[in-house]
């Protein structure tokens, strides 16, 4: 059996200690973000899932910019974790977001394309 309250202890130490160590913008420190998002959402707290979600996006846009695969996968989870809450408006809206970014680097006939725009379908 999974323990996410012990993982939400562990990650939020994480967190806390890549900030210190780190700086507030930096990949680890977007990933714990995105870390604690996952936990959240498993313990269904979505509203925190998405703070910390958002959090990653902002993280990850200040190091590479608007274009890059880990951005579209932060998306992805934002439009899942709306599509569970029946916010389907901004589920298609964050799943766009992410299909566009991978149209840009990768292309349209790339499998991750694919797949995001199956999951819009699905919408």
């Amino acid at each position: 059996m999974k323990d996410f309250k012990k993982a939400e202890e562990y990650n939020k130490k994480a967190l806390e200690i890549r900030t210190n160590i780190l700086g507030p913008v930096h990949h680890f420190v977007a990933a714990s973000h995105n870390n604690l998002g996952s936990v959240y959402y498993h313990l269904q707290r979505y509203d925190e899932a998405i703070i910390h979600i958002h959090k990653t996006i902002e993280i990850l846009t200040q190091i590479y910019g608007p274009l890059h695969p880990d951005l579209a996968s932060a998306y992805s989870s934002v439009a899942g974790i709306n599509f569970d809450l029946k916010n389907y408006d901004e589920s298609v809206k964050y799943s766009k977001k992410a299909m566009e970014i991978i149209e840009k680097i990768i292309g349209k006939h790339s499998q991750r394309y694919f797949n995001l725009g199956y999951n819009l379908a699905s919408t």
